[in-house]
């Protein structure tokens, strides 16, 4: 009985290690200021950044370079070291995927607008 208990607590503790390794505590929330997707908020920014622009998603996407400079403290550094720095943020899988991700959304919601504005242009036609 004894040892049956011992293999329980010693299960529960592997598998709370394991995950805190992945960021997460027992119930799932987010430790050391990393959301699930793994990315930190200025990962995330330098994506929407590249991805649609800094400002609500309305304009177009901005060079790597550019978008570093605006999601992170960069006003000291070099150009060549920002060039370096961005260079290896966009290859991050994590954040190539986000990019991804942000740019298929960003079609489909213009896409989506076209079609709402044919649809009116139509009905407004069929009126006359």
């Amino acid at each position: 009985m004894i040892h049956v208990a011992l293999f329980m607590r010693l299960t529960f503790i592997v598998s709370v290690i394991k995950l805190v390794r992945v960021g997460l505590n027992i119930h799932g929330a987010i430790v050391m200021g990393k959301p699930r997707s793994g990315l930190t908020a200025k990962q995330r920014y330098f994506a929407r950044c590249v991805a649609v622009g800094p400002k609500d998603g309305d304009g177009e996407g901005m060079d790597y370079s550019s978008a570093y400079r605006e999601a992170s403290d960069a006003e000291k550094m070099s150009n060549n070291a920002v060039w370096t720095e961005s260079s290896l943020l966009a290859q991050n899988p994590a954040v190539t995927q986000r990019i991804e991700t942000l740019r298929h959304q960003k079609d489909r919601a213009e896409a989506t607008s076209l079609l709402a504005d044919k649809q009116k242009v139509l009905n407004q036609l069929r009126t006359f």
